[in-house]
């Protein structure tokens, strides 16, 4: 019976498991002024597993059945990934004077071809964020491994300040509900995440 109940149990999370999604583009940063400054923003991902194709651009991590299958968890939004965080920043930074806007980067640009693409925008500030992992892995706990770099340049291409924030975090363990929880946990440590990348480093004084 305890075998059957277990096996039951199994098939009842591998269901839950199963077309997940997480909601990034809405969640709310902390608001940044870089003052009377025009701002061009680029996303750039540079996840392995995205550049080979083998993992859409749209996918944010894994989600666990009852036997430890993996699923694909995918932005609500339907967006890549790119397109969620630069909708984040934007909101983040159009605060008092500051004109940002956003300037799309493909899969085929290397971050040597995003940042001329973003120097050659003519703004008077660039700001490119790389995201070389991203992954979120949830089963009876929540892991997330990330590695997000960003740089600022000024008109003329110079670096005026960098940061980085990479590592990898036990979000906790995942209760009963594991996709529920996940849906909350992901998205907190996302705008954490971003907030901390801005506010380090001088990033938001060399963006003045």
């Amino acid at each position: 019976m305890k075998s059957i109940f277990v096996l039951l149990m199994a098939l009842i999370l591998s269901g839950c498991a199963v077309g997940n999604t997480y909601q990034l583009d809405n969640q709310p940063l902390s608001s940044f002024s870089a003052g009377d400054t025009s701002l061009a923003v680029g996303v750039l991902d540079q996840r392995p597993y995205v550049l080979s194709k083998n993992k859409a651009a749209t996918f944010i991590g894994l989600q666990r059945g009852g036997f430890g299958n993996p699923f694909d968890v995918n932005t609500t939004s339907g967006q890549s990934l790119a397109q969620d965080v630069t909708s984040s920043l934007l909101t983040a930074l159009n605060h008092g004077k500051t004109r940002a806007r956003a300037l799309a980067l493909g899969q085929d640009d290397t971050p040597e071809k995003a940042k001329a693409k973003l120097i050659a925008s003519g703004a008077d500030r660039a700001l490119l964020l790389i995201m070389y992992e991203w992954k979120s892995d949830s089963a009876m706990t929540l892991g997330l491994n990330y590695k997000l770099n960003v740089e600022i340049f000024d008109r003329e291409g110079r670096a005026l300040a960098k940061n980085s924030v990479s590592g990898h975090d036990n979000l906790g363990s995942t209760g009963i509900n594991p996709p529920s929880y996940a849906a909350q946990a992901v998205p907190a440590a996302y705008r954490q995440k971003l907030s901390e990348l801005l506010s380090g480093a001088g990033v938001m004084e060399a963006l003045r």
